[in-house]
Parts: structure tokens; C-alpha cells; sequence
């Protein structure tokens, strides 16, 4: 999902989104695990400074998509193994592109936001390995921005242009339309971002209103939430991109350097900065977010001048307490099946709650819960699984990611 700062740029007025990080006091970040998530890694999407990944899907299996470009000469889609490893890359024609997110066999789903190289915006079908498949357009008028799928197998697409949201049926066929100029309830104003949540209904990102909007499967409008302002459970320059998480969590940036959380019904959880691999510098242009397999969070943009990609945060684990873990450089071995870690409390509160490790995209342990005084520091065993073992067993070293209680350490594991 995302908005797209091509196309961004020329349709909504006065909006001037910055391209530069700027590095912040580390005081002043929200931390990701404000919402539950820590930052593992991250990969490149381009080095040119005009091309920055538009939009982040992720299929069933874990593989990442990024689409992108430098303006109406079309689109490059580059596909990732979840540990960012190049597996293909292709060029499609149309250009810019609205959206682009994954059906359920697979295969992309990406919005032709204007249709200047077929004359008509709609949907794009591609293959996960880059084959066209078939297409279905817009109304006269209308133009293709956030995508989101239904489990029926329809497809709902937001329509800045006429301040409406298109259904199309399973079979590409046209349904309906919802909507409507205003600010009233279920009227909108350039809608962007989009997604289908778990239960069927409809969350888009009324970008010109500063808020998001839920309405069910038909088009009834349920609630709004959000507002004008840069506070807590507040849009600057509007929702620019949402994803909702399989158990109805709604993630949404905006053109600052934060990602905001919600639950389906509009209680406001918590505010994370995009936080990279620099001590104190937060990603900028934030273009697109997506959920992966157990729950990953990719956040696509740029994440230092000249560098565009993906981050990637994981779940930071579940109980209470801020935890971090300890390791050495020359990293952890492994005995009898198993690996040790070093658990420090660091919060003025006791930390209880799980340590995993995850490799290759892949939790490579079992799940062991601790329960730690604050302040104090415990060993923590945890057992590698029998995937874990082929996969440490391949290298006498293994990169990996150490996951607690509102941290996560990146480690090397000793075969």
C-alpha cells in the first residue's frame, strides 16, 4: 500500500515531502517497539536519488516486492527473498504506478494510477515472475490508487479523482462504487492508501481529510478516526500509506517519519519511528508499508541520502518491561542443540516474556519465556528447531536476529 510521491506530487497542492534524512537525537525516536515491533535489517531498492520504492507486498511465503521508478517512462518491480536477496527484477510500461499488492495465488496486483502508456487507469496482473496476465480499468474520470482484496476474491481500489472507492468483482467485472466529495460521514477526499481488513470491511486512507475511514464490504460507512496535527493518533499532511495486520492492527504513515497504530475500531496504540541501521537517523519518505509471514513489518522509502529501500522489524516479543540481550562479537556457539544468551532488564520494571531467534527469515528456536528483576541480567537457553539445525549446520557461522521484550539484537551463531 502506499501513496505514491510521483504521482503525489502533482495532484495534491502544497504538499512537499523531503528526501533527506535528518539525524535525529536518539531521545527524541519512537521506538519500534512502541508498537510491539524492533528493526532487524534492511536492503536497497535503488541508489538513485529519483527512485524510490513506491510500494512493499509480501507474498504467503515470505518473498518481497518492491515497486518503483523515476516518473512516467514506467515501472521496475524487483523481487527479494525475506532476507533481501535478489531473486528477479522486471520492467512494466505503465508508469506511475498507484499500489501493488498480492492475490491469493500469488500473483501482483498493481494499480496503473493514470494509465498514460494504455490510455485508461485500472489494475495490472502480474505473475510472480513478471508475466502479464490480464488487466481491467476505471471509469472515465477515475483514476487507480490503493488496492485492497477481499477473501471473496474482489478488489477494491481507491479513485482520488472522483473521491470515491471502485469495487471490481473476481472476475474483473465492475460492481459498484462508494463514497463521495466531503468530509462528512462516508464522504471523502483524495483517497490513497487502502486495505481489506480480517473481517471484511474497508479502511482507507482519506488523505485529504486527515483521518481514516471504515466501511463495510458494501460501501456502509462505519466510523472515522484521526485528525489534523502532529500528535498521538494524529496525520501531518494526511494518511499516506495504511496496512492492516491479520489480527485487525491498522499501521498508517504520514509524511513525517512515523508510523502509527490503531486498532480496527480507532483506539489510537502507539507511534513508532522508522528507525535504520544508523544510530539516530530515522527513514525519510516513507512510500509504502507491508506484513509479511508472522507479522514482519516492511517499511519502504529512503533510508539515507542516496540510498532507497526497506527496513524490515520484527515482533519484539510479548510481556512487560524493556529487555536487551547480550552477546559477543565473536558470537554464540551452539552445544548439545542449544544457545545461550545473556538478558538484561533494563527498564525500571521487571521483564517477563519470550526470547526467539530468527535466521534466513525463518524462527530457527523454540519460544522461551523469562521472567527478569529490573535492572538485573539472566542466561536464557533457548532449543534450535530441526529446520534451525539446517540451516545453522549449513555455515560455520550464521546471522541472526535475537528477538525480547522490546528489542531485538542481530548475533552470529557458531555451528
Amino acid at each position: 500500500m502506499q501513496f505514491s510521491r510521483r504521482m503525489g506530487m502533482g495532484v495534491v497542492a502544497g504538499l512537499v515531502v523531503g528526501v533527506v534524512p535528518v539525524a535525529v537525537p536518539p531521545a527524541a525516536l519512537a521506538d519500534p517497539a512502541a508498537i510491539g515491533y524492533a528493526y532487524e535489517r534492511e536492503w536497497l531498492y535503488s541508489t538513485n536519488a529519483s527512485e524510490v520504492p513506491d510500494s512493499v507486498a509480501v507474498d504467503a511465503s515470505g518473498r518481497v516486492f518492491l515497486i518503483g521508478g523515476t516518473g512516467d517512462d514506467g515501472s521496475v518491480v524487483r523481487a527479494y527473498d525475506a532476507g533481501g536477496g535478489l531473486q528477479a527484477s522486471w520492467k512494466i510500461p505503465e508508469g506511475p504506478t498507484g499500489d501493488m499488492t498480492v492475490d491469493g495465488a500469488g500473483n501482483l496486483r498493481i494499480s496503473d494510477y493514470a494509465g498514460l502508456s494504455s490510455g485508461t487507469p485500472g489494475v495490472m496482473v502480474y505473475s510472480p515472475a513478471g508475466s502479464f496476465l490480464r488487466r481491467y480499468g476505471m471509469a472515465p474520470g477515475e483514476s487507480a490508487g490503493g488496492i485492497g482484496l477481499a477473501p471473496n476474491g474482489r478488489t477494491y481500489v481507491a479513485s482520488p479523482t472522483t473521491d470515491q472507492v471502485v469495487i471490481f468483482n473476481a472476475d474483473g467485472s465492475r460492481y459498484k462504487a462508494f463514497g463521495g466529495s466531503g468530509a462528512g460521514p462516508g464522504q471523502l477526499d483524495s483517497p490513497w492508501a487502502l486495505d481489506v481488513a480480517p473481517d471484511g470491511s474497508v479502511v482507507v486512507g482519506d488523505f485529504g481529510n486527515d483521518r481514516i475511514s471504515v466501511f463495510s464490504a458494501e460501501g456502509g460507512f462505519l466510523r472515522s478516526f484521526g485528525q489534523s496535527g502532529s500528535g498521538p493518533g494524529q496525520f501531518v499532511g494526511g494518511p499516506r500509506d495504511l496496512e492492516v495486520r491479520d489480527d485487525g492492527l491498522v499501521v498508517a504513515s504520514d509524511v513525517t517519519n512515523r508510523v502509527q497504530a490503531f486498532r480496527l475500531d480507532g483506539a489510537y496504540v502507539g507511534t513508532m519511528t522508522a528507525t535504520t541501521k544508523r544510530a539516530g537517523v530515522a527513514m525519510r519518505d516513507i512510500q509504502g508499508l507491508g506484513f509479511g509471514p508472522g507479522r514482519v513489518l516492511y517499511v519502504a522509502g529512503t533510508l539515507y541520502p542516496f540510498e532507497n529501500g526497506v527496513a524490515r522489524y520484527v515482533l519484539a516479543g510479548t510481556g512487560t518491561g524493556v529487555a536487551k540481550v547480550k552477546a559477543p562479537k565473536s558470537g554464540v556457539a551452539m552445544k548439545r542443540k542449544r544457545l545461550t544468551f545473556r538478558v538484561k532488564c533494563v527498564s525500571a520494571a521487571p521483564c517477563a516474556g519470550q526470547l526467539s531467534v530468527r535466521a534466513k527469515g525463518k524462527t530457527i528456536t523454540k519460544a522461551k519465556a523469562y521472567a527478569i528483576p529490573a535492572g538485573a541480567t539472566k542466561k536464557v537457553k533457548v532449543t534450535v528447531t530441526k529446520k534451525g539445525l539446517k540451516v545453522i549446520r549449513k555455515k560455520p557461522t550464521t546471522k541472526a536476529a535475537v528477538s525480547v521484550t522490546g528489542s531485538s539484537k542481530k548475533v552470529k551463531i557458531r555451528r
